[in-house]
């Protein structure tokens, strides 16, 4: 009925109004409450609005900073160098995106707090005044985001390192730099690209995030969205501060493409090339494979034997805990969420072979 090209152009265009008709709708909210009353913005601007703009702000840094060195530095180990486990390394550092932040949150928070069996059990080791930092705070969720998130850039990263030309290395090399300056130099660089991209994906996943914020009471534009909307009722400011959350959004991408530009020497091997690793050996191997599984214990290995401890303590049922409840649910709605973004991404996927690049 369609030729393949007008069938892509109409599925991309469907696709493309399902996506901006909420947007177009917030804008057109918040643009006539602003002209029509605008007392609504600067109540906010006097009362919630410096401190989501402080804890998102602070929360973005530090998981930023987080991602990129559990992700970059991991993604060069498996890359660049050889060493045992590295094989099953370098794709078992991708399960922690299997697992949904608020989950990990409960678990983490249903372990490490006062009453926790971990906490309880240092008090009894080290003293009754033994305390650990409180796990549902600002910091506690940059640590949770982190270790969720950082396979963003991990994918990115390594990708870049494992398209890279081995003569950029051999070159370094030659002229005299060791394992660490040839990574500052000339790994870092190449991969620039590709890192920025991951952490875009990363601060907007991490500006969308309400689940374990809430939970962890950290204030951000998602939770003051929600809470304006529906436990104040207050729908024009929730607007308002939806419409500076898309803001935000779109200043990331900006600036992703800004710093990305043209650069795309990063996916190209040399002909006739392979890619070499350098063995390592002694303390040094040890180091890597000891820093290298660290992200993922702590976003995926720690988190599931927390959920076990959980389900085999004195629940009498799955469902009759609250904090339980809540986990089951938020599992629900992370599958109904992964669902709706590999359809979106099938649509995509099918376009994209039907008008390649440069046809």
């Amino acid at each position: 009925m369609f030729a393949p090209r007008a069938r892509s152009q109409i599925l991309v265009s469907v696709l493309a109004v399902l996506l901006l008709t909420p947007f177009v709708y917030l804008l057109g909210l918040s643009v006539s409450r602003v002209l029509a009353d605008s007392s609504n913005l600067v109540h906010l601007a006097y009362t919630v609005l410096p401190d989501l703009l402080w804890q998102t702000s602070v929360l973005c840094a530090g998981v930023a900073v987080l991602t990129s060195t559990m992700g970059v530095l991991p993604a060069w180990w498996v890359s660049a160098h050889e060493f045992n486990g590295r094989r099953w390394l370098e794709w078992a550092l991708l399960l922690p995106m299997a697992m949904p932040s608020y989950v990990i949150a409960y678990a983490y928070t249903d372990a490490l707090q006062y009453s926790g069996w971990i906490s309880s059990a240092l008090r009894a080791w080290f003293g009754s005044q033994f305390r650990l930092p409180e796990i549902r705070s600002l910091g506690g969720a940059i640590l949770v985001l982190s270790f969720v998130l950082y396979p963003y850039v991990y994918i990115m990263a390594r990708a870049a390192f494992m398209g890279r030309s081995p003569s950029l290395t051999d070159a370094a090399r030659s002229m005299g730099h060791g394992p660490i300056s040839a990574f500052l130099r000339v790994g870092l660089p190449v991969a620039r690209p590709a890192w920025v991209a991951g952490l875009a994906l990363v601060l907007m996943e991490t500006l969308a995030e309400y689940g374990a914020l809430n939970y962890f009471g950290v204030q951000t534009f998602a939770t003051g969205i929600y809470k304006t909307w529906l436990n104040l009722g207050d729908r024009d400011s929730a607007a308002l501060l939806a419409l500076m959350l898309l803001v935000l959004v779109l200043g990331l991408l900006v600036a992703e493409s800004s710093a990305r530009g043209d650069a795309k020497y990063y996916t190209q091997h040399s002909r006739g090339q392979k890619l070499q690793r350098t063995p390592l050996k002694g303390f040094t191997k040890l180091a890597v494979v000891f820093f290298s599984l660290m992200p993922f214990v702590l976003g995926f290995v720690l988190p599931v034997v927390f959920l076990l401890v959980l389900v085999a303590g004195p629940i009498p049922c799955w469902c009759t805990g609250k904090t339980a409840c809540n986990g089951h649910c938020a599992l629900l709605r992370w599958l109904c969420g992964r669902s709706r973004g590999l359809g979106g991404g099938r649509v995509l996927s099918y376009v994209k072979r039907q008008n390649p690049v440069g046809g």
